[in-house]
């Protein structure tokens, strides 16, 4: 009986989440459509000629003003780039790859991440680093609505949405990696998200697949065309399940080899006390102290680390999940091994 309240609040909260971040996503959009204007103004201008002159210094000082940078930095930089000009020109075909780049689904779709403020965040913030619109989808991610909700405050929730933002990080830094480089970089960071199986070998489309989970983690919808990769994956899913779970079979390697984040968080409940699942959620719900932060940060970090795809959300191996709580546990001793109170413990 108590639970009918507790789920209510929690849509309400979500509904209110969404429209909070929906508004957010609308300021940002217009902001850095402003941006990709003076970008391109100034693309055509450089385009044309070389030197300086008024007009150019308009475009740059309207730049500026819309990035939020000072007169003097942008004249140090422009100073910076006159004076390397012949040893590194930039030429246009460069300058709009670089502008293609800053403007990209990915870049902006991070930035509205770094205005989340919610509560919730308090755990995964420390753990970190639009294109046309056809038709919405209102309906939840099948692997991701587990983690929405009541699922969002739990740290199954906590690890699916890290995950998730770490698999646009890991391309973003993938991309910066390849600027200014002849050819691909050294490492590809996202080599281990995908190559236990060679069933995920469309990276782009995982991609989009992963924008789209955040996309309507933020807005409660989906847009295009993260929301037709949506409907081609809904499509694709079962045909793709099927391939990964025989490919994996015949390595010897069933499912059961492979946690999700709720078989993650059943497991690392098994070694925490009452007083550290109580202090735990309170962190997730943002109410946690600076030591009960350093203390499970590791242990989330661990997990980031070395999760791999599958169609359903990051998994682990099983070996790997033993090992890595069983090292955290090793460092962090039960609260009552140490005779630490259970207030001390949540930081009453």
């Amino acid at each position: 009986m108590e639970k009918q309240p507790k789920r209510e609040r929690s849509r309400v909260a979500q509904r209110e989440y969404r429209k909070r971040h929906a508004s957010k996503f609308n300021t940002l959009k217009d902001e850095n459509q402003r941006l990709r204007n003076a970008l391109k103004r100034i693309e055509k201008l450089a385009q044309k000629r070389g030197g300086k002159d008024q007009e150019l210094e308009t475009a740059l000082a309207e730049a500026r003003e819309t990035v939020g940078v000072d007169d003097s930095d942008g004249n140090a930089q422009t100073s910076t780039s006159s004076s390397s000009e012949t040893s590194d020109p930039i030429t246009a075909e460069r300058t709009s790859y670089i502008s293609g780049l800053l403007s990209s689904d990915i870049h902006l779709h991070t930035q509205a991440l770094g205005q989340d403020v919610t509560p919730r965040l308090s755990l995964e913030k420390h753990l970190w680093t639009d294109t046309d619109r056809l038709a919405r989808i209102f309906e939840a991610p099948s692997d991701a609505r587990s983690y929405l909700g009541d699922g969002l405050y739990t740290f199954a929730g906590t690890l699916y949405w890290a995950c998730t933002r770490n698999t646009v990080s890991l391309w973003e830094t993938y991309k910066l990696n390849m600027l200014g480089r002849p050819g691909p970089p050294d490492m590809n960071p996202m080599d281990r998200l995908f190559n236990h199986t060679k069933h995920l070998s469309d990276r782009r489309f995982m991609l989009s697949l992963a924008l789209a989970r955040l996309e309507y983690k933020h807005k409660g919808f989906i847009d295009p065309p993260h929301g037709a990769t949506e409907m081609v994956y809904k499509s694709v899913l079962p045909d793709l399940r099927k391939k990964m779970e025989q490919e994996l079979a015949d390595k010897g390697q069933g499912l059961e080899w492979w946690k999700t984040p709720r078989e993650v968080e059943h497991h690392l409940m098994k070694y925490l006390e009452p007083s550290e699942v109580d202090e735990l959620q309170a962190l997730i719900e943002g109410r946690g102290s600076q030591a009960v932060l350093a203390k499970y940060k590791p242990l989330v970090e661990m997990m980031i680390e070395e999760f791999v795809c599958f169609p359903d959300g990051p998994r682990w191996n099983l070996l790997y999940v033993a090992m890595a709580v069983g090292s955290w546990r090793s460092d962090h001793p039960k609260p009552s091994e140490m005779g630490v109170e259970v207030s001390e413990a949540i930081g009453v």
